[in-house]
């Protein structure tokens, strides 16, 4: 049994995403130069497309973005080397392009007969492998042919590759040689051999295997495993499908990359979202939270009602917080899932228009990758709304917890605003009734200042005449003339009745009017202390 293939090429399909709804602008620009870094050094510069001429782009859902680059007329780049000592010819092609909102590429890289084209020629797989990995070859290649995954790539947008190796069996070969072939391709390019599906196709002129590892079990992205091996036994036929079927292979493994790629964000999200299903334990073991809520013990009106007060608030901020981080990523859970089962669907009808195309090129069945959608994509789906499920409930009691910490906060916050104000009464109280005491002593003053100054005036102003009168009344009522002094003793006691008799008239009307201003303060304050009692009554 030899290990040769006719026209030997490998095909690679990488993808990443570049961006969709609420990203930021520069993110899908830096995801779109993280695409182009696929390319080698030996790529033309010139070709790589800036993201604003894309942007600009009418299509969105399959573009090419070599067509939009003036320098190219093309839709791929294509390139070729000669194999030194031989009449071999490398040729190969890139072909980028937009799927909505993640990049694909397509690589392919192929051996052929440089002398004589229309001649095949046989490679063995050795060989073959050889001429891939020459160095030369470096400045051709992508960067992550052949290369395993990390899961630092992943963080970089990348979502996945498959690879496609195909070839014609030589005339001489038997169809029973097939998994000898396959055998040694699996070996030789390090491919899992135990992951191998499928069988020689003894009715047909194709045959196809796969190796694939995405169960919703495995725990990294990097396990994400897909390699397809096509054989035929007619060059023709090979021809055809590497040609008819390249446009459509690209977006069949986009959706399946996409899918795998959609499931692991899924899962990445699950654990935060089961870590706070509940309180979390910040929150838990916050002294008001313990005291008040799981310990349930009474609250303690002392002078630490403020720091109680705070430990509230911040609880109350912390679970907040959780809660609106809890409900974006059960949304984006959500999101996922959704991507999952549009995914699923597009892959169906990608899949169902490729075996129509194969049915016209003869007896070639893709069944292998039925199982995909049938029963690993459905899998993803049905583990993701079982915790979308499971998990959707953790709202509410996060909810609930919220408005009972914001009820703690307000009733603490109106007991100490209580406080305050009562404490604020209680001065005030003091205050007026200090304030009172001076006012009265103030009025009293003011009512002897106006007697006295009354009783000045008065006795100034009368001084002059009152030695007349003193004589008039002596004179006219007692029918005597008083000597001089006792004139002057009688004008001044005269004076000071007087002035005695109008001061204390000045007194009793200023004391009148004061009396009448604290009558009608006294009932203003009695007043407003009702409306203001009130309307405190009302606000409880």
């Amino acid at each position: 049994m030899s290990n040769k293939l006719v026209n030997p090429r490998l095909d690679l399909f990488i993808y990443h995403y570049k961006g969709g709804l609420g990203d930021y602008e520069k993110d899908i620009e830096a995801n779109s130069q993280l695409f182009w870094n696929n390319f080698p050094d030996g790529y033309p510069a010139s070709l790589k497309i800036p993201y604003q001429i894309e942007k600009n782009s009418v299509s969105n859902k399959y573009l090419k973005l070599l067509k939009l680059n003036k320098t190219n007329d093309d839709e791929i780049y294509q390139f070729e080397r000669k194999i030194k000592d031989s009449d071999l010819n490398i040729r190969g092609f890139y072909q980028p392009v937009s799927l909505g909102d993640i990049y694909g590429l397509g690589f392919a890289y192929e051996i052929e007969n440089q002398e004589i084209e229309s001649q095949p020629i046989s490679v063995t797989i050795e060989d073959f492998y050889s001429y891939l990995k020459d160095e030369k070859s470096e400045k051709f290649i992508p960067n992550k042919l052949l290369q395993h995954n990390t899961l630092e790539d992943f963080k970089n947008n990348y979502i996945g590759t498959t690879q496609i190796i195909s070839g014609c069996l030589p005339d001489s070969e038997k169809i029973e040689n097939i998994n000898g072939i396959v055998e040694v391709i699996c070996k030789k390019f390090n491919f899992k051999k135990e992951l191998l599906k499928g069988k020689p196709n003894t009715n047909g002129i194709a045959s196809i295997f796969e190796l694939s590892y995405c169960k919703p079990i495995w725990d990294y992205l990097d396990n994400n495993y897909h390699v397809l091996i096509l054989l035929c036994s007619d060059l023709t036929t090979l021809n055809k499908i590497q040609s008819n079927l390249y446009d459509d292979w690209l977006r069949l493994f986009s959706y399946r990359n996409k899918i795998i790629w959609a499931y692991w964000q899924a899962r990445d999200i699950v654990p935060w979202l089961k870590s706070n299903f509940f309180a979390p334990e910040k929150v838990r073991q916050n002294p008001a939270i313990k005291r008040l809520i799981i310990e349930q013990k009474p609250e303690i009106k002392t002078a630490n009602q403020a720091m109680t007060l705070k430990q509230l608030q911040e609880a109350l901020h912390d679970n907040s917080f959780t809660l609106w981080e809890y409900v974006r990523k059960l949304n984006l859970l959500k999101i996922h899932l959704q991507t999952i089962q549009t995914n699923t669907k597009n892959y169906k009808v990608q899949l169902k228009e490729i075996q129509n195309k194969a049915e016209e090129l003869g007896s070639i069945d893709f069944y292998l990758l039925d199982d995909f959608c049938n029963n690993t994509s459905q899998g993803f789906k049905t583990e993701i709304v079982k915790e979308y499920n499971s998990l959707a409930s953790g709202v509410s009691v996060l909810q609930n917890l919220t408005d009972t910490l914001r009820g703690y906060v307000q009733i603490q916050q109106a007991d100490i605003e209580r406080n305050i104000e009562e404490q604020n009464q209680k001065l005030q109280n003091k205050l007026d009734k200090q304030n009172r005491k001076l006012q009265d002593f103030s009025n009293k003053l003011a009512v002897v200042g106006i007697g006295i100054g009354a009783a000045s005036a008065a006795a100034s102003a009368s001084s002059a005449y009152m030695g007349t009168i003193t004589e008039n009344i002596a004179v006219n009522v007692f029918q005597t003339k008083l000597n001089p002094s006792s004139q002057a003793t009688c004008s001044t006691f005269i004076t000071l009745l007087f002035s005695l008799c109008i001061g204390r008239l000045a007194s009793t009307l200023t004391y009148c009017w004061v009396r009448h201003r604290k009558y009608h303060r006294i009932r203003r304050e009695r007043f407003y202390q009702h409306a203001f009692n009130n309307k405190k009554d009302c606000s409880h």
